[in-house]
């Protein structure tokens, strides 16, 4: 008959969420161990935490990706000014700037029709906050 595997109660809920805080900050060659010294008796306790701890890895190194290019782009917005490019959008002037970002006057530079719009930049993360 097979294993019938724990369900999710609150108090099961705050397990995992304790051994996770607890052993994140782990190289992860040693997570595994340190996890079932803690749950020897519960391999559906370890392997829920190893899957939450993989997730946290990934989504840790992908957001370090996605922002390495941001930063780099909101460096070279501090030296942003008339005549420069975004886009289609040649820079007119900075209208504004805060915590939020920079705001420029630009118009459309790339034959297909002209229009002036506000661009505005935010700085790395922003989206993923909610900033936008």
């Amino acid at each position: 008959m097979p294993k019938k595997s724990n369900p999710m109660t609150p108090q099961r809920w705050k397990a995992i969420e304790e051994l996770f805080e607890a052993c994140r900050d782990l190289a992860p060659a040693a997570r595994r161990s340190w996890l079932e010294e803690f749950a020897r008796d519960d391999a559906d306790l370890v392997a829920e935490v190893e899957s939450l701890l993989f997730e946290a890895d990934r989504t840790g190194r992908l957001e370090a990706m996605l922002e390495a290019p941001a930063r780099a782009a909101m460096e070279a917005v501090g030296a942003l000014g008339p005549g420069d490019r975004v886009g289609p959008y040649r820079v007119e002037r900075l209208l504004g700037e805060g915590g939020m970002g920079k705001v420029f006057l630009a118009r459309r530079d790339d034959g297909t029709f002209d229009q002036e719009v506000a661009v505005k930049l935010l700085p790395p993360g922003a989206a993923a906050r909610g900033l936008d």
